[in-house]
């Protein structure tokens, strides 16, 4: 009981870094898409509030701080790690998320709407849900695959070396 206990709390400290280290990166991604589609009309309306750029620069360099700082956290926590089934799932979001990105993209209502402002209001939300599942998939995909030394591996490594068998000592000749 212990036994499963233990892998379920590694499972869900390692799928807790795996998310601490893919979401800062998906979320940027998903903020600067909504900047390139919504930028004109972010900047009218910080224009017609009169809110002064060094508060939303300052408010940026803390969000992006705590991100950088939660990314590193996370790769630091996990990566090199490989996990069979998360790749797995990291192929399929992978997957599905470019999948929703390329058929809302290719969509004749998103062109017009980047021409001429029609659009419902359902595609641009949906085409950032697929953006955000792109980005940290790739991420928890390039971690659980790529052979790096993160701490994990190298906890792994030295519990290996000291859990050997102890040779018994050796016996001096007066013994």
């Amino acid at each position: 009981m212990a036994h499963t206990r233990a892998a379920a709390a590694y499972a869900l400290s390692h799928e807790i870094n795996l998310r601490r280290a893919s979401h800062p990166l998906g979320l940027f991604a998903v903020l600067l898409a909504l900047w390139w589609l919504e930028g004109s009309q972010i900047n009218h309306a910080r224009a017609a509030l009169g809110v002064d750029s060094w508060i939303l620069a300052a408010l940026g360099g803390v969000v992006f701080v705590f991100a950088a700082a939660s990314f590193v956290a996370g790769v630091h926590r996990c990566a090199g790690t490989p996990d069979g089934l998360l790749a797995t799932r990291a192929v399929f979001k992978l997957a599905a998320g470019a999948v929703i990105c390329a058929y809302v993209w290719r969509l004749p209502l998103w062109r017009a709407y980047l021409d001429a402002s029609l659009f419902p209001y359902l595609a641009p939300p949906v085409f950032l849900i697929g953006l955000f599942c792109v980005v940290t998939a790739a991420v928890r995909l390039l971690l659980l695959v790529v052979p790096l030394s993160g701490a994990l591996a190298t906890i792994r490594k030295l519990l290996r070396k000291r859990n050997r068998p102890i040779r018994p000592a050796r016996r001096f000749w007066f013994w």
